[in-house]
């Protein structure tokens, strides 16, 4: 993840953040929070305090995934997410579950 600096003429790279090798596949942004998804994983970056915090939906849960042929390894993804207010944030998970 990138975070730039967009002025009338020039972009500039302010920071970047590591997920590591998983895939993003939402991101959202609350003041000076910014929320992305990868793989089972919500991440928290405060960017007032400089810092990540983790979450694993899977461990949140407690119904099993369905693998299916897609999904061979049975693994939970969270698709998207999307902040409905500064205190709530609705997760779309495989198979449905929100």
């Amino acid at each position: 993840m990138y975070l730039w600096a967009i002025n009338q003429d020039k972009i500039d790279k302010l920071q970047e953040y590591s997920h590591g090798d998983t895939q993003i596949y939402g991101c959202e942004v609350i003041d000076q929070r910014v929320y992305t998804a990868a793989d089972d994983q919500l991440y928290l970056w405060d960017m007032e305090q400089n810092n990540k915090s983790s979450w694993s939906v899977r461990k949140a849960t407690d119904n099993t995934p369905y693998g299916g042929v897609r999904n061979p390894e049975n693994q939970l993804f969270i698709f998207d997410i999307k902040t409905l207010n500064s205190n709530i944030l609705a997760m779309v998970l495989t198979h449905s579950w929100i």
